[in-house]
C-alpha cells in the first residue's frame, strides 16, 4: 500500500492498478530517477510487484505538452510533440485484433529479449493509433483501423515520448496480458511448481503459424479475415482446437 498525496488530500493505494495515469507515471519516474532515496524506489518496485496481473490499462493519455486534457475515461491517447493524439487498447484487449496483438505481442518479446528501444517504440506504435475519421459512439474500436505498414513511421514519433510513459505502457500490457492467458488455460498452460525454471533465451511467438491453421482455404483473404477478428475470439478457437489436439492423444 502506498499513499498518495494531493495537497492536504490523502488517498491509500493497495495495488498500482488503483492509481491514476498521471500517479502510476510518477511512480515510474521516481523509480527510474538516480537521484531519489534508494529505499523510496525500491519500496515502489516492490509495490508494483504486489500485483502482476490486471485487465486495466491505467494509461488514459501521455502529453508531451505542458497542459494536460481531460478525455473519457475509457479512452487512452499519447498526446505527441507534434499534437498528434493516439489512442491505445480498451481494458482486457477488447478492442485488440489478432493482427494487432501478433505485431504488439512479436515486438513486446523482442523487447524483452533484446532491450532494443526501437522495438519497445514499434510495440507501442502498434497499439496506439490515431482516432478514426469516421468514428461513431458505439463503434467496437475509436482507434483507426491497424495497419502493420504505418508502424515503423509511428514509431518515430513513439521516440518523443517521455521514459516513465513507454515503460509504464510496456508493464501495464504485462499485466494484462497475463490476466488474459488465465482465460485460455490449453494456450498458456500454468508450469507446475515442482518443474524446473526455463532459463533458455526468450522466444518469439509464432502466433501467425496459428492464425493460418484457423484460415480456411489457406488463402492471404482466409488470413487476413482471421487477422481482423477480435484477438479474443481468435485466442479462444486456438485453446479449442489445442484442447481438442490433446484429446484425440488420449
Amino acid at each position: 500500500m502506498i499513499e498518495i498525496k494531493h495537497g492536504k488530500n490523502v488517498r491509500r493505494s493497495k495495488s498500482w492498478d488503483e492509481l491514476t495515469q498521471s500517479e502510476l507515471l510518477e511512480v515510474f519516474r521516481v523509480m527510474n530517477a538516480p537521484w531519489y532515496d534508494s529505499t523510496s524506489r525500491l519500496e515502489l518496485s516492490k509495490f508494483l510487484d504486489q500485483k502482476r496481473e490486471t485487465n486495466r490499462f491505467v494509461i488514459q493519455h501521455i502529453a508531451v505538452y505542458p497542459e494536460m486534457k481531460t478525455i473519457e475515461k475509457w479512452a487512452v491517447f499519447l498526446r505527441l510533440k507534434n499534437g498528434m493524439r493516439l489512442y491505445g487498447p480498451e481494458d482486457g484487449f477488447k478492442n485488440v485484433t489478432m493482427g494487432e496483438f501478433l505485431f504488439a505481442d512479436t515486438y513486446y518479446f523482442a523487447y524483452a529479449r533484446d532491450k532494443n528501444p526501437e522495438q519497445l517504440n514499434k510495440f507501442i506504435a502498434t497499439l496506439f493509433r490515431p482516432r478514426r475519421k469516421k468514428y461513431r459512439k458505439g463503434n467496437r474500436d475509436v482507434r483507426e483501423d491497424f495497419n502493420e505498414t504505418l508502424i515503423p513511421g509511428r514509431s518515430m514519433l513513439i521516440e518523443k515520448l517521455i521514459p516513465e510513459a513507454r515503460l509504464a505502457i510496456l508493464f501495464n500490457y504485462g499485466a494484462v496480458r497475463k490476466d488474459m492467458c488465465k482465460k485460455f488455460t490449453h494456450l498458456f498452460p500454468v508450469r507446475e511448481k515442482t518443474q524446473p525454471v526455463d532459463n533458455k533465451p526468450i522466444s518469439l511467438p509464432e502466433w501467425h503459424k496459428w492464425m493460418w491453421n484457423l484460415a480456411d482455404g489457406n488463402t492471404d483473404e482466409d488470413f487476413d479475415k482471421v487477422a481482423r477478428s477480435l484477438c479474443l475470439n481468435i485466442l479462444s478457437k486456438i485453446d479449442d482446437l489445442i484442447k481438442d489436439s490433446k484429446n484425440k492423444k488420449r
